[in-house]
């Protein structure tokens, strides 16, 4: 069996037991296979404690009617945001060890077996691959020159991508200008990557690894959230989920399952 053969049946074999992630399409299900909490178990107010871990970042573990979330948030005066991408595969550790300088990675956005991107996706000004999703059903994650998530759907939105540095899409919007977006229960769940931005511009990425949620369940669960969300926007997920935090006081990791071909990094504007 060739090395891409075997990833394949690896990809295949972990999204049934582990929920969807790597590659994605329009004719299959976005979720992942495993039955969670339902949207009426989200109803409280989640309580949030955000704890300082640098200048201009800070953590908060979230845990509420079933649902373990990390979440991050970050100044984005303070930092910087690209993607990285390679020819193959690395596992978010890998990521972390070949990019010394990053401050925060996570896995970034949906691929395919051969490891070109599914959608839309700009990095360094360059266009990689021909692919794009839907533009009714996506959105574009806009990580420089400024952190923004266009929603595509809006027929002058392609005007705004005529200056990006750093961009691709993904899919579903969370929350979509501040509201509910996730309208139907699909009852499958799967771990999750998100990227989402308040009303103050204030950047936040995070990740449930713990116990699988459906789309659903998750955007009711943000929208719980004491957060003046303005947009956030589901990333890869799966056995793609991870993260690596290097900072002053907070150094974590977030395993991913499988190796994913593109993250997304944080690093600290020099001083």
């Amino acid at each position: 069996m060739s090395k891409t053969s075997a990833r394949f049946f690896l990809i295949a074999a972990c999204a049934i037991f582990f929920g969807a992630g790597c590659s994605a399409n329009w004719s299959s299900s976005i979720d992942g296979s495993a039955i969670m909490p339902t949207a009426s178990s989200t109803a409280a107010t989640a309580n949030v404690e955000w704890k300082t871990i640098d200048t201009g970042a800070e953590r908060a573990a979230i845990s509420a009617a079933g649902i373990s979330a990390i979440l991050y948030r970050f100044d984005p005066a303070q930092f910087s945001w690209k993607f990285v991408v390679t020819s193959t595969a690395l596992t978010i550790t890998e990521w972390a060890s070949q990019e010394p300088q990053a401050v925060f990675l996570t896995n970034g956005v949906y691929f395919q077996p051969d490891f070109s991107p599914s959608g839309l996706f700009v990095t360094n000004k360059q266009r990689i691959g021909t692919r794009q999703f839907d533009p009714q059903r996506s959105g574009v994650l806009i990580l420089a020159p400024q952190p923004s998530i266009l929603d595509t759907s809006v027929p002058t939105s392609s005007d705004a991508l005529s200056s990006v540095t750093e961009a691709a899409q993904s899919y579903p919007f969370l929350i979509k200008n501040g509201q509910f977006a996730v309208t139907q229960e699909t009852g499958h769940a799967a771990r999750r990557t998100f990227f989402g931005l308040d009303q103050q511009g204030r950047v936040y990425m995070g990740v449930v690894d713990q116990t699988p949620v459906t789309l659903f369940v998750l955007s009711k669960f943000l929208q719980q959230l004491p957060v003046a969300w303005r947009d956030v926007l589901n990333l890869d997920g799966g056995p793609s989920t991870g993260l690596v935090a290097r900072f002053s006081s907070d150094k974590e990791v977030v395993s991913s399952l499988l190796g994913v071909s593109n993250s997304i990094e944080v690093d600290r504007y020099p001083h």
